[in-house]
């Protein structure tokens, strides 16, 4: 047999030509000796000969050719014998063609190929060859060679199959026959048999076993499959698996192709999947060390020629098996494997000592194997692999299969145990895309699982979060939400869920994965859940409670607040949306806020949600959208609902409860914070939609809601008015000036906003609704005093709030004042009608603002147990008051007495400690005097007076400044009829100081409004009106002057309200005045001079005069009056000075000419006239005079009256310099004060200097000031040096004529002791030098 065995052995690649001969001739030598009991197994290894015979070495091929010679011949002594074998019949006829074919096989190795094509087939593709050929046999003897030739040629070793061409062809040949025709049951399995046998490749690469079963698997029919047995069917499909994962290429690829025709049986793949996990795994280094023996015996069909031996990995089986299912989608009822399948996923996941083993195994099997893959790559491969079958299968369910016969293999909890369990990314993204694909065949069991199915999504986001992830998770969500809604509604779950593991996402990761979730929900009723949950999130840090418990201010809050990760990405994503979506989300966010009660997690919640509530409002979307009118109906639809919430927010934070723990600066800064927010969101209102967002409000069940809503619409409005930004052109004035006009829309919803208030307030009568009634008349108050112009609704408020005024309720009363006024200066006339009502009201309440309560002050309301003040009902009067009289003045003629009573004696209205009461009070009195006519408010004032005596100082005070307005609103014809009356009231008043009245504290303050009037008065008289009512005034006020020498005090009491007002005339007409001094020269002096020195005057004698004018030095000190009397006699001759401007002077004009002749006339003759003025002056004017009328050869008249004029007030008014100030002067503010009177002194004789304009004045003038500053008073020589230096700088170049009799008197100043004089004196000096240009010293 070893003999026999050699040709099989002789073409091995590397043997000599010449040995491979030797070995043919050796072999043919022993086939001719051989007898019969050993010729038949030389005769069964003829298929081995046909290797050489198709050898390229024609030498070979003709041993070979004598060796088939010889067998033929040992045939043919075996068949004479009668020794035949069933198989042999037709080898003695096969080998006597192959011998007639030789010259032909001979010359060409290819020839053979050929040769047994023909003999076995139908055809032949050699021209060599002979058609007939294949009609030598029958198509069972063709059989019987095939299985002959294949059966021998497959248990040939392999180095011999890889040169054993013509072994190859003939297998081939059977194949291809066997494949295509028809054939019995026996035929079809013992092809089976050779078909598994032709599929062993063992890893082999030779073309002789590649071949094969590369021909096998080309030609593999589903129709051959299916007529094999079921044992034979299932052994095909494992070794078809074996190759499927096998090395070579080109068989995976035959493998797939020869899967993909035939029909598999879904039993057979479930017995298949249970051989392969039921296989034994062998632990590491025992699978190798036991070698099986494997042979193939010829005679023994039934043989098990399995190509799956122990050594193959259970891995690789399965991922075989797998890949082939997955790919396979044309089984039976593959449905039906869903239970195995989950059985083996189950055992995967959670057997781990069974994965284990394994492993092991499929490392042993890799290694052997030599490919890269890694152990765990095989079992993530397994893993996935089963996963994505899983999923085709269940994806391929109809709804035409019954679910009941399934849904139990469904085990949705091992697939988020395994998702959970499994550190793979992509073994995750295959369990999640399986879970997408059952929600829809069992979407019960999906809900039963649904939040560890949540809970697994959002961990699996955490860490993997590539392309094909992001697509896995959503397909998931879009399948497993809408499964969550169809049974609960709850969003904020299945959000939290999420929420929870956003932190340990990757920032660039989180929005995509939240904008799927968002998308899938509807970003519009999603949005706003998701960020109630993100504020609840960030506010639960440890940190930012302790900030708010350590009273951190709210900037500081809210700048840490900012740079939490959650208000960063509720920013990001709202960015990403389109305000209509985020403006709804705020809403609900807020509405989900404010639905809890008061606790610190809510007032941290409201911080974070005002904060980005405030943040978003900035968004230029919106200004865009209302200025473009894009949407804006649903815009201000939104806005308005989100101010409503922002209002409920407002009312939460004004709860008063302590225990939340929030300080109070973070509290009232919040609620600032909110009122600008407020403010924000009413900018981008239109006033339609703002009035129709209050009326909501309004309408709330709650009540502090309504009072918020009122509060905010009084902010809001008031602020409309004070905004000059509205009118800006150029500013958002487009959008916001229809709040200055409004529309017909507007208008409706402002009237229905106004009748709203008005049902509130009729509907809230109880004590506990004070509070709520007062923000509801504030509301109409404000409403009528921003839109005064729209007034259709306000009638009917005018009638339902002046019904309280009278109430008990001293702040509601003072309340419905103020928006009774508002009212009445939006209607005008038009509420005439109420106007009785109005005034009955006032009047009434008025009275109860009794003395007694100014001096409490304050009450307390004990219904609402809050202050109220008299002082704020009092200015709500006025304010009333004001409203009537600026609107109805010419109506109010039947209450003006009530009115005046009201305004003019009330204490209230002129209190000091209550200014603001006073400048209102002021501003109603004005009104009064400018708007009502003179006709009839001039009757009540007059007649106020009696009144306002007995009232006091302020009373009489705002008498005259009443009276002195309504003079100045006067015209010509009235001041023709009623001025004569003004004027004796005023003299009557001027009459005061004189007589003292007790309730007159101030006499100055009443006698300057009483002036005040006066000049008023006389500012409006023509001089035909003027003189007489001037003249009445000097004979007034010199009544007891000669007459009531007892009485001094009284005359200078009239004197000096009298020279008060001459200030005032001289002051107001200036130069048109001036020419008035001449009735007043007598008066002065007398002023100046006193009391008991004028009355000897100028009748005394020339020595008496000077003894008279002498006293006056005495050191007796000036009483108060004398000394303010003087200073009044002063100021009015020092404006007479100045505004002495005119033609007629008073010094030098022919008015004051006439009255100096009649003095003159009347009590000297021309003889004593030079007595007179001897007397008057000093020896030097007098020379100076006599030697003017020498040089002119007459008298000058003028000159002469001139003289006299200065003499008669050149003394009296020099005299002054030593006149001793009154005692305590300091201690009477309204007296002038030493300092005062001396600026008073120096400034009138310097202008007396200036206004005269000669030096023949000057001398006499200058002479007598110089003589004072020789006095002992140190006073006296300051006055006088004052004096000197102010001729000096009036008169400048044209005083240094009197240079030389000013020298020797500044030469004694400069020696004097006091300081102050000598320092003054030199500075004189000083000037005089600069002014002359040389040196004066050498002078002294």
């Amino acid at each position: 047999m070893g003999n026999a065995r050699v040709c099989g052995d002789i073409c091995r690649a590397g043997i000599p030509i010449a040995a491979q001969i030797e070995s043919l001739q050796s072999f043919s030598h022993i086939c001719s000796q051989l007898d019969e009991s050993s010729a038949g197994q030389f005769l069964a290894e003829f298929p081995s000969v046909l290797i050489p015979l198709s050898s390229d070495n024609q030498n070979v091929r003709a041993a070979a050719m004598s060796c088939i010679e010889e067998l033929f011949a040992l045939w043919s002594r075996i068949c004479r014998n009668g020794n035949n074998r069933t198989w042999l019949h037709f080898l003695g006829e096969l080998l006597c063609l192959i011998i007639q074919q030789k010259k032909i096989l001979l010359s060409d190795r290819d020839i053979l190929a050929s040769f047994f094509s023909s003999l076995l087939g139908s055809s032949s593709d050699s021209l060599l060859v002979q058609d007939a050929i294949g009609k030598r046999f029958d198509a069972s003897t063709k059989d019987d060679i095939l299985v002959f030739m294949v059966a021998h040629a497959l248990g040939l070793s392999s180095h011999a199959k890889m040169a054993n061409y013509a072994t190859d062809f003939l297998r081939s040949v059977y194949v291809s026959q066997s494949c295509t025709r028809p054939a019995s049951s026996h035929e079809v399995h013992d092809c089976g048999e050779f078909i598994l046998k032709a599929l062993q490749v063992n890893g082999a690469e030779g073309s002789a076993i590649v071949e094969p079963c590369m021909t096998v698997l080309r030609n593999l029919s589903s129709s051959l499959y299916g007529d094999m047995k079921t044992e034979t069917q299932e052994r095909l499909f494992r070794n078809l698996l074996v190759l499927f994962r096998g090395a070579n290429g080109d068989i995976q690829n035959s493998t797939r192709d020869a899967l993909l025709r035939i029909n598999l049986d879904c039993s057979i793949v479930g017995r298949v999947l249970d051989s392969i996990l039921d296989q034994k795994i062998y632990s590491v280094g025992s699978s190798h060390r036991k070698k099986q023996k494997k042979s193939v015996k010829l005679h023994d069909p039934d043989q098990s020629n399995d190509a799956t031996p122990n050594r193959e990995s259970t891995l690789s089986m399965l991922t075989a098996f797998l890949d082939v299912l997955l790919m396979k989608k044309n089984i039976d009822n593959r449905t039906s494997l869903v239970g195995p399948l989950f059985k083996l996923l189950h055992l995967i996941f959670t057997n781990n000592e069974w994965m284990l083993k394994a492993a092991d195994q499929d490392k042993v099997s890799i290694v052997s194997s030599g490919t890269p893959h890694t152990v765990p790559d095989a079992a993530a491969y397994v893993q996935q692999s089963l996963l994505l079958t899983l999923e085709d299968i269940s994806a391929s369910i109809g709804n035409d299969i019954p679910h009941k016969d399934i849904v139990h293999n469904f085990d949705l909890q091992l697939l988020v145990s395994c998702a959970r369990t499994s550190g793979n990314a992509v073994t995750r993204n295959h369990v999640f895309s399986l879970i997408t694909t059952l929600v829809k065949i069992i979407p019960d069991k999906v809900l039963d699982q649904i939040l560890d199915i949540l809970c697994a999504i959002g961990e699996s986001t955490v860490t993997q979060w590539d392309s094909h992830s992001q697509r896995v998770f959503e397909g998931l969500i879009s399948a497993v939400i809408p499964c969550w809604l169809s049974r609960t509604k709850n969003t904020d779950q299945l959000l939290q869920i999420f929420v929870d593991v956003l932190p340990q996402v990757a920032e660039h990761r989180r929005f995509s994965i939240i904008a799927h979730i968002l998308r899938t929900l509807g970003e519009a009723e999603s949005l706003g859940s998701l960020l109630f949950l993100l504020f609840h999130s960030l506010i639960s840090r440890k940190s930012l409670r302790s900030l708010l418990v350590s009273e951190q201010s709210l900037d500081n809050l809210a700048l840490v607040i900012s740079k939490q990760w959650e208000y960063e990405f509720a920013l990001q994503l709202c960015e990403q949306y389109s305000c209509t979506i985020w403006l709804p989300s705020l809403i609900l966010a807020l509405q989900k806020i404010g639905s809890n009660g008061l606790s610190e997690d809510t007032f941290m919640q409201m911080l974070v949600a005002m904060q980005f509530v405030a943040n978003k409002l900035r968004d230029p979307e919106i200004s865009y959208k209302l200025e473009t009118d894009e949407d804006l109906s649903n815009i201000q639809s939104m806005v308005g609902e989100l101010m409503e919430q922002v209002v409920y927010h407002l009312r939460l934070v004004d709860l008063k409860k302590k225990h939340i723990g929030v300080p109070a600066v973070v509290k009232s800064e919040l609620k600032e914070y909110i009122r600008d927010v407020l403010k924000t969101l009413t900018r981008d209102l239109l006033p339609s939609t703002y009035f129709t967002v209050m009326v909501k409000l309004i309408r709330n069940v709650d009540k502090n809601v309504r009072k918020k809503a009122l509060g905010l619409l009084c902010e809001t409005v008031k602020d409309l008015g004070t905004n000059a930004k509205l009118v800006k052109k150029g500013s958002i004035s487009s959008f916001r000036s229809l709040w200055l006009n409004l529309k017909e829309t507007s208008l409706e919803s402002f009237d229905n906003l106004c009748l709203e208030i008005l049902t509130l307030l009729d509907a809230s009568d109880d004590d506990s609704s004070t509070s709520l009634n007062l923000a509801a008349i504030s509301a109409l108050e404000v409403l009528a005093n921003r839109f005064p112009s729209h007034d259709r609704v306000f009638t009917v408020c005018l009638g339902s709030v002046c019904k309280r005024i009278c109430s008990d309720n001293s702040s509601l009363s003072s309340h419905c004042l103020r928006a009774t006024g508002a009212l009445v200066n939006a209607l005008g006339p038009r509420a005439l009608p109420e106007l009785p009502n109005v005034m009955e009201c006032v009047l009434r309440r008025s009275r109860d603002v009794s003395s007694v309560a100014v001096e409490t002050k304050r009450t307390v309301n004990r219904a609402t147990g809050s202050s109220n003040s008299v002082e704020s009902l009092f200015m709500s009067i006025l304010l009333t008051l004001e409203a009537v009289v600026n609107k109805l003045a010419g109506f109010l003629n039947p209450y003006l007495a009530d009115i005046l009573r009201l305004i003019v004696l009330h204490p209230l209205s002129f209190s000091p400690l209550e200014l603001n009461l006073k400048l209102k009070a002021d501003i109603v009195r004005k009104l009064i005097t400018e708007k009502i006519p003179v006709r009839l408010l001039l009757p009540p004032v007059l007649s106020m007076y009696s009144d306002a005596i007995k009232s006091g100082e302020s009373s009489l005070s705002i008498v005259f400044e009443m009276l002195g307005n309504l003079v100045g609103s006067m015209d010509r014809s009235s001041i023709g009829v009623y001025h004569a009356k003004v004027f004796d009231l005023c003299l009557l008043a001027l009459d005061l100081r004189h007589q003292n009245p007790d309730s007159v504290q101030n006499i100055d303050v009443v006698e300057q409004n009483v002036i005040n009037a006066v000049v008023t008065l006389t500012m409006k008289l023509t001089e035909t009106m003027f003189r007489p009512l001037f003249i009445k005034t000097i004979e007034w006020s010199g009544l007891n002057v000669e007459g009531d020498e007892n009485t001094p005090v009284k005359a200078n009491s009239r004197a000096m309200s009298f020279y008060s007002l001459v200030n005032k005339l001289a002051e107001s007409h200036r130069s048109l005045f001036v020419p008035y001094f001449k009735y007043l020269l007598d008066g002065c002096v007398r002023g100046l001079v006193g009391a008991e020195d004028t009355k000897p005057g100028l009748t005394q004698k020339k020595k008496k005069a000077k003894l008279s004018y002498n006293a006056k030095d005495r050191d007796d000190a000036l009483s108060l009056q004398a000394w303010h009397l003087r200073a009044l006699i002063l100021s009015s001759l020092h404006k007479c000075f100045l505004y002495d401007t005119g033609s007629a002077k008073f010094l030098d004009s022919s008015n004051f000419q006439a009255r100096a002749i009649f003095c003159f006339l009347k009590r000297y003759t021309l003889s004593s006239c030079l007595i007179y003025v001897e007397i008057q002056t000093t020896s030097h004017v007098l020379a100076c005079t006599l030697d003017y009328f020498q040089a002119s050869c007459r008298p000058s008249i003028l000159i002469i009256l001139s003289i006299v004029s200065i003499c008669v007030l050149l003394k009296p008014l020099v005299s002054q310099l030593v006149m001793d100030p009154p005692v305590s002067i300091e201690n009477h503010p309204n007296v002038p004060s030493v300092k005062e009177v001396d600026e008073l002194l120096v400034a009138c004789v310097g202008q007396m200097a200036v206004t005269a304009g000669s030096d023949l004045l000057w001398k006499p003038l200058n002479h007598e000031v110089l003589m004072h500053t020789r006095s002992e008073k140190v006073r006296a020589r300051i006055l006088g040096l004052r004096i000197v230096k102010s001729l000096l700088e009036n008169l400048k170049e044209e005083y240094l004529v009197l240079l030389p009799e000013t020298i020797p008197f500044l030469g004694e100043l400069l020696e004097d002791a006091e300081l102050s004089v000598k320092s003054l004196a030199q500075e004189i000096l000083k000037e005089m030098e600069t002014m002359s240009g040389e040196s004066l010293r050498q002078y002294l």
